[in-house]
């Protein structure tokens, strides 16, 4: 017949948690729970801090902005178009046909790839992959127009007036590109951009709340700690603990170092995203209308060259009109500079927030299991003496 061994009453419990080791005992779970509560939020606050790193400089923010080169390669491949139903009519327009074809063959290359982007990014949302979908048939519809356009072009090679059906193809690829495809792919861009938007806002709302508790748990560590120090002092006749002592700098340092690198790594995100990230996507929207604003003066020109049948009389309208390349081109060189600028200002943010950021993860938890074993290497020999 099996012996059951009876529980120690409650009031055992209670007597032997008012003996000296029972107090030190209790003390020493103190400071691990507060080492525990530090290590949660401390490691929160990291992996918060890193997410927001690899999402907005590694992972979808650069292929949003691949995706926003989308906008600008439609756009420019609508401007080509009208230069290529120009090139051979008119002297001042700054481009051949043969590198008009050639940049437009480039532009849909980009465009390609920028669609592709577009689709990983979307990861299987319906209403993101309906509008890539959009895009993709409006940009087919946009091509035959334009190839049967410039397929037209070619048959005059240059001589004589362009026929009145090439221009009437190009007006109404011109019109399909402006009202339907360009907003459709601008805003692939725009929900592409909420994944980047949503880490950003996360880890800002995260930002204020995490620290402030690293901070008091990292107090409420430290003064258990002492707490701990001042009972073993007074108890044991000893002045200090050494590894207790170490344990307390320890603490100490870990929060301030944490805290530290928390604030930079959250400052360079702040910068990359605010002065890298979103002003690449708007300066790139500006190179688009700056494309459409091309489209749209060539789509007038060639209506002038149309239309005005005294050669005399068109030759002083394009002069009065001036270059049509000329200032779109140093408006776009303009914008080309300040999207470098940008893109050096993103690259170098992010890379100081990996570089602040760097081993933390794995720095914070050893640094804390190391601060546990200083407390309890400090206490084993204190409790020895009563066994």
């Amino acid at each position: 017949m099996a012996v059951k061994t009876a529980a120690p009453p409650a009031g055992g419990l209670l007597r032997r948690a008012r003996t000296t080791p029972g107090r030190v005992r209790m003390l020493t779970v103190l400071v691990v729970l507060t080492l525990g509560a530090l290590a949660t939020f401390g490691s929160l606050a990291i992996d918060n801090a890193r997410n927001g790193v690899r999402v907005i400089g590694h992972g979808a923010g650069p292929q949003v902005v691949a995706t926003g080169d989308l906008y600008y390669a439609l756009s420019d491949m609508n401007a080509q178009v009208a230069n290529v139903l120009l090139a051979g009519r008119e002297e001042s327009l700054g481009i051949s046909r043969t590198a008009a074809l050639e940049r437009y063959e480039d532009r849909r290359t980009q465009a390609s790839r920028a669609v592709m982007q577009a689709t990983s990014l979307a990861a299987g949302d319906s209403g993101q992959d309906d509008t890539i979908r959009e895009v993709l048939d409006g940009i087919g519809k946009y091509e035959r127009l334009a190839s049967q356009a410039m397929i037209l072009d070619a048959r005059t090679e240059g001589a004589g007036p362009l026929p009145q059906q090439a221009i009437d193809l190009y007006r109404e690829a011109n019109t399909l590109m402006n009202r339907d495809v360009l907003p459709k792919a601008r805003a692939v861009t725009v929900e592409s951009d909420e994944s980047v938007q949503g880490t950003y806002e996360r880890a800002q709302s995260q930002v204020s709340n995490l620290p402030l508790w690293i901070a008091v748990s990292g107090l409420a560590t430290i003064l258990a700690l002492i707490g701990l120090q001042v009972y073993l002092s007074a108890r044991f006749r000893r002045i200090l603990n050494p590894a207790l002592v170490l344990a307390t700098v320890a603490t100490f340092v870990l929060v301030v170092a944490s805290l530290f690198v928390l604030s930079v790594a959250q400052e360079n995100l702040t910068a990359a995203k605010t002065n890298g990230h979103d002003k690449i996507l708007s300066v790139s929207r500006s190179r688009a209308a700056n494309n459409t604003l091309q489209a749209n003066e060539g789509s007038y020109r060639l209506d002038v060259r149309q239309n005005v049948a005294s050669a005399e009389k068109l030759r002083g309208i394009e002069e009065r009109m001036g270059p049509l390349l000329d200032g779109f081109a140093n408006t776009d060189r303009t914008m080309v500079a300040l999207i470098k600028d940008h893109r050096q200002a993103f690259v170098r943010a992010i890379a100081e927030s990996d570089k602040a950021l760097n081993g933390w993860h794995l720095i914070f938890p050893g640094a804390v299991a190391g601060i546990a074993l200083l407390v309890l290497l400090g206490v084993r020999p204190r409790l020895a003496e009563y066994r």
